[in-house]
């Protein structure tokens, strides 16, 4: 997480490092702190393929707070309606959620 942190003090606009540092922090139990990078990977409309939504719906049903299925699911159908990365694997997690 440190490396990763470390790129983005020096290149905030680094995707592949918001990603990486969402991925260890969800690792690591750092929901909310997982939630900010993927929340800022999410914002970038300029990428080709972001996974931004789709680890945000991850982190939510893993942290599993009062409210974070249903917004999970919101992101979920986003994803898959707007074939996100990881439609596929959104659109078999929403079938087992209903």
């Amino acid at each position: 997480l440190n490396q990763f942190e470390n790129i983005l003090a020096t290149d905030s606009a680094n995707d592949i490092a918001k990603k990486y540092a969402g991925i260890v922090s969800l690792q690591l139990k750092d929901y909310d702190r997982a939630l900010s990078y993927f929340t800022a990977l999410e914002s970038n409309k300029a990428m080709l393929s972001n996974p931004g939504k789709f680890y945000h719906a991850i982190t939510l049903m893993m942290r599993n707070t009062p409210g974070d299925t249903d917004e999970a699911k919101k992101l979920l159908k986003d994803v898959t309606e707007n074939r996100l990365e990881g439609f596929d694997k959104a659109a078999e997690w929403l079938a087992k959620m209903d």
